[in-house]
């Protein structure tokens, strides 16, 4: 049996409940079916990284979304650009829209 793919929400829950210690990692482990060791890398990640959400008041996610976001419109305006051009082309060449 090959080994089971955890979301990052699953994995970060894992985590926060070892950060907790109100129980051993063995015991975490146990209940979720995860090797001890993993569960010490996911909560040292998780420490790692937790700085990032409050940098400049965004998460990485909404970073993301803000660059996908700019790009689309980025390519909105190429796009009513080159359609204004064409027009343009069509009227001086003598054909109708």
């Amino acid at each position: 049996m090959g080994r089971k793919r955890r979301s990052a929400e699953e994995k970060a829950q894992i985590a926060l409940e070892a950060l907790r210690e109100d129980k051993p990692v063995r015991e975490i482990a146990e209940k979720y079916g995860v090797n001890p060791t993993q569960i010490s890398t996911w909560k040292r990640q998780l420490l790692e990284g937790a700085g990032e959400v409050f940098r400049n008041g965004k998460g990485t996610r909404e970073k993301e979304l803000e660059h996908r976001e700019e790009t689309v419109l980025k390519e909105l305006g190429q796009s009513q650009v080159e359609i204004a051009f064409l027009k343009k082309k069509l009227k001086q060449l003598g054909i109708q829209e």
